[in-house]
């Protein structure tokens, strides 16, 4: 009796640190690895509050690889007292006070950039903002736009969702294949 009040009880505790893990994953500022939608929006550089030149869609691709980041944005034109703009380029703080190009990784039938693809720091996407210097076409030239201009893309990181959950025998083959890790030790109750 008291054998199979073991396994029943490591069984319990096996299946609640599963939940919690996945419970876990998703929504918090830390990605475990996988595929993620997260909303985003185009944020002034210094000060709080949402960027009048709002050129990029309202949700992000987040793929995390081995603790690596990866962002995709799609972009979008912003109108705003009948100007229209278009982002052409982008640039993301490599997080030593410098900037890397983002990648475009599709076009419109202009030319124009519909989604940029580029790293990002775990620490810049744990504090929910990645810092940025944008550059934009308008219908109407405007001289400030011909510069790159600085500013940021908040990351709401507690509304991000996995569009493709790992599955709980994933995370339980996972974590039996691990003699280190406490949920591998209760799974080996379940072999005795």
């Amino acid at each position: 009796m008291k054998k199979t009040m073991k396994k029943v009880l490591a069984m319990v505790l096996a299946l609640a640190a599963v939940l919690t893990i996945a419970v876990a994953s998703v929504g918090a500022a830390t990605l475990s690895d996988g595929t993620y939608t997260v909303p985003v929006k185009l944020w002034k550089a210094s000060s709080d509050g949402a960027s009048m030149a709002q050129v990029i869609g309202d949700n992000a691709t987040v793929e995390v690889k081995d603790g690596a980041i990866t962002m995709t944005v799609t972009t979008k034109q912003m109108e705003m007292m009948g100007i229209t703009g278009d982002l052409t380029g982008l640039r993301v703080s490599d997080g030593k006070g410098g900037y890397v190009d983002a990648t475009v990784t599709s076009t419109d039938a202009n030319g124009l950039p519909t989604a940029f693809t580029f790293p990002v720091a775990a620490s810049d996407y744990e504090s929910g903002y990645i810092k940025v210097q944008e550059k934009a076409k308008t219908s109407i030239p405007v001289d400030a736009m011909d510069d790159w201009m600085d500013a940021r893309i908040k990351v709401d990181t507690a509304a991000a969702k996995e569009t493709a959950p790992t599955s709980t025998v994933d995370v339980l083959t996972s974590a039996s294949k691990s003699d280190s890790n406490p949920l591998a030790k209760i799974l080996a109750l379940f072999k005795k």
